[in-house]
C-alpha cells in the first residue's frame, strides 16, 4: 500500500514508525455471507387508483434493494421441494420513486418452490399476516403491502433454501415474475429491468494523517456498521449509524482519538450489514 504525502509537512522518525504500524493495522476481514442484498430497478407497467396518494405515470422508474438472511430457519424442513421462512427483524426493503421512499417492516415471509419453474417469493406488510407494518416516507401504514415473486431455472434455485447467489434474470431474458406495491389507495405492478447482488466488502483503506479512511461497496439508503478487532475473534462496534450511498461509501475512523494512549500495532476492520 502506498501512502500519499502530498500537501503534508515533513514527518519525524517517530511519526514514520507510527505510520508504518498503521499499515499493519489497515487490514480487513471478509464479510460474513449469510446476509444477501439484492439491488434492483423496475418500471411501473400497470397502475390502479392513486397508490400512496400519488398519480404514478406508467413506466415510472422504481429503484431500491432487499436483504434477506440465508440462515433463516426453514419452517418446512421435511419438505425438500418447498421452503417456508419468516425473517424476524432481519428483512430489509427499500423502494424509491418520484422522490418518495417505501421501507419494509423488518419482518417478512418468504417461500421457495421447486415444482415446475423454481420460484422465490417475498411478502411484507399487508401482503402477509406474518409480516410487520411497512412505511411510506417514514410514516407507518398498515395497508401497505409488498408481493415479490420471480421464477427461473434450476441453477437459480438448486435447493429449497434461500439462495446465497441471486442469479435470476429479469425479463425478457428471464422467466415469469410479479412485483406489486400497494396500499388502500391503489397498486403498482412493476416489471424488473435489472438485478445486482451487492457483495459486502471493503474496497480500500488508506491513511489520512492520524485517521483511517475505509471505503466499501454499498447500496443507497442501507444501514451499515463498522467493527474493529485485533485478533479476528473479538470485534468492537465503532459505528452503527452508517447510511450507504449508491455503489460505494466511505467512513473516517479517528485513530488518534479512539486510541489516545497509542494506536495499536495491528488490527482488522470489517463492514457489517444492519437492519434499518
Amino acid at each position: 500500500m502506498r501512502m500519499n504525502h502530498a500537501n503534508q509537512k515533513p514527518m519525524s522518525n517517530a511519526m514514520r514508525k507510527m505510520l508504518a504500524s498503521i499499515l499493519l493495522f489497515l487490514a480487513h476481514h471478509p464479510s460474513r455471507g449469510e446476509r444477501v442484498t439484492l439491488e434492483y430497478t423496475a418500471q411501473a407497467s400497470t397502475v390502479t387508483g392513486q397508490p400512496f396518494g400519488m398519480t404514478v405515470p406508467r413506466l415510472t422508474v422504481v429503484k431500491g434493494y432487499m436483504t434477506y438472511e440465508t440462515n433463516t430457519p426453514d419452517l418446512r424442513p421435511a419438505d425438500v421441494m418447498r421452503g417456508e421462512f419468516v425473517m424476524l427483524g432481519t428483512w430489509d426493503f427499500r423502494a424509491e420513486f418520484l422522490g418518495k421512499v417505501i421501507r419494509g417492516s423488518g419482518t417478512a415471509a418468504s417461500a421457495t418452490n421447486l415444482f415446475g419453474s423454481p420460484t422465490l417469493r417475498f411478502d411484507d406488510g399487508d401482503n402477509s399476516p406474518k409480516a410487520g407494518i411497512m412505511s411510506f416516507d417514514g410514516a407507518p401504514d398498515e395497508t401497505i403491502g409488498l408481493g415479490f415473486s420471480i421464477s427461473g431455472q434450476a441453477k437459480d434455485l438448486p435447493t429449497d433454501q434461500l439462495p446465497v447467489r441471486f442469479t435470476f434474470n429479469p425479463p425478457p431474458e428471464g422467466a415469469s415474475h410479479t412485483f406489486v406495491l400497494k396500499n388502500q389507495a391503489g397498486s403498482m405492478l412493476l416489471q424488473f429491468t435489472s438485478f445486482r447482488q451487492i457483495d459486502l466488502k471493503i474496497i480500500s483503506i488508506r491513511r489520512i494523517g492520524d485517521q483511517a479512511e475505509i471505503t466499501w461497496a454499498s447500496s443507497e439508503g442501507k444501514r451499515y456498521g463498522l467493527e474493529f478487532s485485533q485478533d479476528l475473534q473479538n470485534w468492537t462496534r465503532i459505528r452503527s449509524d452508517l447510511i450507504g450511498a449508491a455503489l460505494q461509501s466511505t467512513v473516517i475512523d479517528p485513530l488518534a482519538t479512539r486510541y489516545p494512549s497509542g494506536i495499536p500495532s495491528k488490527g482488522f476492520y470489517r463492514i457489517i450489514d444492519l437492519p434499518i
